[in-house]
């Protein structure tokens, strides 16, 4: 018999709880396991992901976004309203023309002035739309949920690498989403 066959038939619940509690921090420098060890000590309350995030370190700077965030306050907003979209291409539509006619006539100054400005232009509204869609700026939320969840999948294959019955514990009393929750009630996975 393997050891993880006998170490499967013997695990008491609580015996597996601080194995995992001890395994979970000796990955202490992995934020999701900061996560998971945070969530464990409020078992069966549902926490926010501002609330978790607030309680772990923060990546470095190289993935934050250039754009500024919408702090989770109301609804998501646009980086351009339609008005000034509609603007952009008019005057796009404007300067087109009058290179046409610089360029036509010989005036190259004038022509490289106009073509500045229509680059200017198009690189704003690459900007702030996608396939003429308006852009909205992100939520503080989504980001920190996305960050949150994929350091939480990290270590739980992590887990499932090192010791499966560790990382099928921690998914079966761990409930995801826009909250996280430790379900502390014993669930019947086969740990008695």
């Amino acid at each position: 018999m393997s050891n993880k066959s006998k170490r499967n038939s013997t695990v008491s619940h609580s015996d597996i709880s601080e194995f995992i509690i001890s395994w979970l921090n000796s990955k202490i420098e992995y934020v999701g396991a900061q996560l998971i060890l945070y969530v464990m000590k409020h078992p069966d309350k549902e926490l926010g992901i501002l609330e978790i995030s607030s309680h772990l370190p923060h990546q470095n700077t190289k993935c934050r976004t250039k754009y500024p965030i919408n702090q989770g306050i109301g609804r998501t907003f646009e980086m351009i309203d339609k008005k000034t979209q509609a603007e952009c291409l008019e005057r796009i539509k404007k300067l087109k023309e009058g290179l046409a006619a610089d360029l036509e006539l010989g005036f190259e100054e004038e022509a490289k002035a106009k073509q500045k400005e229509i680059d200017a232009i198009l690189y704003y509204l690459k900007e702030t739309t996608i396939n003429s869609r308006i852009k909205c700026f992100p939520n503080i939320k989504d980001k920190e949920y996305q960050r949150l969840y994929i350091s939480y999948r990290r270590i739980l294959k992590q887990a499932n690498d090192e010791y499966p019955e560790i990382a099928s514990y921690i998914d079966k009393h761990m409930k995801t989403g826009k909250t996280f929750k430790w379900i502390s009630e014993q669930v019947n996975n086969g740990y008695n």
